[in-house]
């Protein structure tokens, strides 16, 4: 899930969820970065029992903010909606009462006899609800999804062909057909790489949190020999990356800044 089993909420939800399903662990995909990519024929995120997008505005197509998790799974589908309506246990949309028939007379947990259902709360949730014009938004992006994906593809292959002698690239997997979210790079010298890149006007970011088990947040936390993860490290000490746009705009001005700064 991301995080040390002994965090207290993530143990709490664990030993609810193993109790009720047997130690089942449920195996999601993160592909905020990889919308429309395919392995082996077959879209990422229907691998697991679920996936989730991010529709933050550099990715593949934006609602402004936000994201959205996605499975075909109906129980899972149940617990993924509780959570994003702050963990209420009614399953009426809104606008709607009482579908289940028992709004008022139930039983549940140590609440009153017939407590309103509508304000059960059966997992600590989220607010995470995406507004009408969110979902407006991402419906007119998804309509051009696959030029998206087209361009950036484009992209991608034409700067990493312009440095693949400057750097190291990764490659992906033969079977793979990814959708670029960026242009990532491991270079030995990532500091001044980042300094002038940045200068020239050409962003660049971190391979995110790298080893996340290195940073602040998790300093009290003990791993074990897999906190030591050196192909990560790796990442965390020479990786950065830099955008990938879904046209040809700046394109050329991008090559110029690059072939400068890897001369």
């Amino acid at each position: 899930l991301g995080f040390p089993a002994d965090t207290p909420f993530i143990a709490s939800q664990l030993a609810e969820w193993q109790e009720e399903h047997g130690n089942k662990i449920w195996m999601i995909e993160d592909c905020c970065d990889a919308l429309g990519a395919i392995i082996d024929g077959k879209h990422v995120g229907l691998f697991g029992d679920a996936g989730t997008l991010s529709f933050y505005p550099a990715h593949h197509i934006t609602t402004g903010e936000g994201g959205a998790v996605f499975t075909n799974n109906e129980e899972l589908a149940a617990i993924i909606r509780s959570l994003r309506d702050w963990g209420r246990d009614c399953t009426c949309s809104p606008g709607v009462d009482n579908k289940c028939g028992d709004r008022f007379s139930g039983s549940h947990g140590f609440l009153p006899e017939g407590y309103d259902h509508k304000y059960v709360y059966k997992y600590m949730g989220f607010n995470l609800k995406m507004t009408e014009v969110q979902a407006a938004i991402g419906c007119a992006q998804m309509e051009r999804l696959n030029s998206i994906v087209k361009y950036r593809r484009q992209s991608y292959n034409e700067l990493s062909s312009f440095i693949c002698n400057k750097v190291y690239i990764p490659r992906p997997l033969l079977t793979a057909d990814p959708s670029p979210f960026a242009l990532l790079m491991l270079t030995e010298n990532r500091a001044e790489v980042c300094h002038k890149l940045e200068a020239a006007g050409v962003q660049t970011r971190p391979i995110f949190a790298g080893n996340i088990t290195l940073h602040p947040a998790l300093q009290d936390k003990s791993f074990g020999k897999d906190g030591l993860m050196p192909n990560t490290k790796l990442f965390l000490n020479n990786g950065l990356f830099i955008g990938v746009r879904p046209d040809d705009e700046d394109l050329t001005e991008v090559k110029e800044v690059l072939r400068s700064v890897f001369k």
